[in-house]
């Protein structure tokens, strides 16, 4: 019945020192000397592994295991797929413009405008880029800072390569 106390039988039985050594280890670890308590734990244990509980569980890890390195695995390919767009860049790596080495997003902003065949919109560029606008901000102050990128004066400011000076419907120069 639920709730009524196990009752326990006496046995008898030897085990090498080694193993009572152990025994005696373990008990005063993990089960506060109580070597009796040790055994019994121990022996449930070994129970549940013979039913197989213990295989399952380690084949229910081995599977979450999997499924974690697929998972992984697509990750890796979709990052390396976001790292070059259509026209082969490699945006992991830094690029020159007038003698200037740049990198990251303010590289990204440079290959992004210079290919395009006319000027920019903030929000164009915002959503070429997929950046916040205070980044994208920043990195055109700073091209326009170094002389590589220009504003074309349009109302919205439009931006491109300097010297291109490239209206925003993709005609001639202005």
């Amino acid at each position: 019945m639920a709730g009524e106390p196990p009752e326990f039988v006496w046995r008898k039985f030897t085990i090498t020192e080694t193993l009572d050594a152990v025994l005696q280890e373990m008990a005063a670890s993990h089960y506060q000397g109580n070597v009796s308590l040790c055994l019994r734990a121990a022996i449930e244990s070994h129970q549940a592994m013979l039913r197989g509980e213990g295989q399952l569980a380690a084949q229910q890890v081995v599977r979450r295991l999997d499924a974690i390195d697929d998972r992984q695995a697509r990750l890796t390919s979709q990052l390396e797929d976001f790292a070059t767009d259509d026209s082969g860049v490699d945006y992991g790596g830094t690029i020159s413009a007038a003698g200037v080495e740049l990198s990251g997003e303010i590289a990204e902003i440079y290959t992004v405008l210079a290919a395009q065949s006319g000027a920019l919109r903030i929000d164009d560029l915002v959503e070429k880029l997929d950046v916040e606008l205070e980044e994208l901000h920043a990195g055109l102050t700073r091209l326009v800072d170094l002389g590589i990128v220009t504003a074309t004066g349009d109302t919205p400011s439009r931006y491109c390569l300097a010297g291109s000076q490239r209206r925003s419907g993709g005609g001639g120069l202005r």
